[in-house]
């Protein structure tokens, strides 16, 4: 038989390993800052929101897609879907979403 208090500590490894995970991805995208710049911030963030926010769950929203949507709906001018999923990194089937919804 398992030991429930072994698996929710691994659990926890496992949430804290993604933690810096996605961390370090935001600080390399958004940043653009190579690893050993991007390792301070990175630490400085965890420590941060362990003693902010440590131990409870958080809910971070969706982007609101109203103004990519309109974007989406300027670019489009009728004859130029498969340029504008291209410009906008969407699907067909987001694109029709999209246009239908506007």
């Amino acid at each position: 038989m398992s030991d429930p208090l072994k698996n929710e500590d691994a659990s926890q490894s496992d949430a804290a390993i993604d933690l810096t995970g996605a961390l370090t991805t935001i600080v390399r995208e958004e940043i653009t800052a190579v690893e050993h710049l991007a390792r301070p911030i990175i630490e400085g963030l965890e420590r941060g929101l362990r003693r902010l926010l440590g131990g409870q769950e958080v809910y971070i929203p969706a982007p609101d897609r109203r103004e990519r949507d309109e974007a989406i709906r300027a670019a489009f001018n009728g004859r130029n879907r498969d340029e504008v999923c291209r410009q906008f990194s969407i699907s067909k089937t987001t694109f029709y979403e999209v246009i239908n919804r506007g």
